[in-house]
């Protein structure tokens, strides 16, 4: 049935709601109000009315509570949120004036199923939910509110390399989006070290390395060369371990230990003409290389190669 006001929606969630009520020597049918709470919630969504909807799931999620069934209480908070979600992300798209009071209720409602299944030892699902939020979040342009929420990710997730170093990297997109580059090559100098803790490789030999940790010491590899080149920090503030990274792609260097094996050649020679031409401040030589390396690049490092372009060109004006 087609619901046209909230008078008409509240009537009928006070008329289910009635049903769980006590009686005498009768007990309140909750599998039935969770079907007609569900029925609801599924109408309400139909109607884009997000926020009714939401409401409908967080009353599932008290009577799943009320039957002690810890999933579907916890399936239900999440589908709560999701909805809040969707409105907030609706007021957005119709540029409405918003409190981000949904955002608010959808950052309680995934809390709240966190909490759950931390309580019932499921931290792996824990650590889903807090990627979820995160995401949502940074849809919102929330990315500082996300990030909280991918490190508590990677305190659930800290038996899981891979895991941890996902959420990591995560964090480190957040810090790229808000401006913090220090904070993302920090980040991203740690994802780094664990890679290469984790992935196996045994007296220095990075040869002997996983496929994935490869990727993931590529990725960091690129971001931390571009963020250093577009930070420039000085011979007196750089950290030692940064300043091997821009030695690895010095025309002169030729010790063994700097080279990198887990980028390809292509993408190497190319970094090292990067290097090399922002030193010397070649802004052409630079707006050369970028079209090369555009292709090779992911979309965020992309981002950050233009902003290190758009600095050289400032840099060489004041010149």
């Amino acid at each position: 049935m087609n619901i046209a006001t909230a008078d008409e929606f509240l009537a009928q969630y006070r008329a289910i709601s009635a049903k769980l009520k006590k009686r005498f020597m009768r007990k309140p049918n909750v599998a039935e109000a969770v079907e007609q709470f569900n029925a609801l919630a599924n109408n309400m969504k139909l109607q884009n009315s997000y926020p009714y909807a939401a409401l409908c799931y967080l009353a599932v999620a008290r009577c799943e509570a009320m039957a002690n069934c810890f999933t579907a209480e916890a399936e239900a908070l999440v589908q709560a949120a999701r909805n809040y979600f969707g409105a907030e992300v609706e007021n957005s798209r119709k540029r409405s004036p918003t409190f981000y009071e949904n955002c608010s209720m959808a950052v309680r409602c995934y809390n709240a199923a966190i909490k759950v299944y931390c309580k019932n030892d499921q931290p792996a699902l824990a650590a889903f939910l807090c990627l979820e939020l995160g995401k949502c979040l940074q849809k919102l342009n929330k990315s500082v509110e996300a990030i909280g929420h991918y490190q508590r990710a990677v305190e659930l997730q800290h038996q899981n390399p891979l895991d941890v170093l996902t959420s990591m990297d995560h964090i480190a997109s957040c810090h790229v989006e808000t401006g913090d580059f220090d904070s993302a090559l920090t980040v991203l100098t740690e994802m780094s070290y664990l890679a290469k803790e984790r992935g196996g490789i045994k007296h220095g030999n990075i040869s002997e390395i996983s496929g994935a940790y490869k990727d993931i010491l590529a990725r960091c590899e690129v971001s931390r060369v571009l963020l250093l080149l577009l930070l420039q920090p000085t011979p007196q503030r750089i950290r030692p371990e940064h300043a091997n990274i821009l030695e690895r792609y010095s025309w002169e260097s030729s010790d063994e230990s700097l080279q990198v094996p887990y980028l390809n050649e292509d993408l190497f020679l190319l970094l090292q003409s990067l290097v090399m031409a922002r030193q010397a401040n070649d802004i052409m030589a630079v707006q050369e290389l970028q079209k090369d390396l555009s292709a090779l690049l992911t979309a965020e490092q992309t981002h950050l190669l233009h902003l290190m372009i758009a600095e050289t060109s400032n840099s060489k004006y004041e010149l």
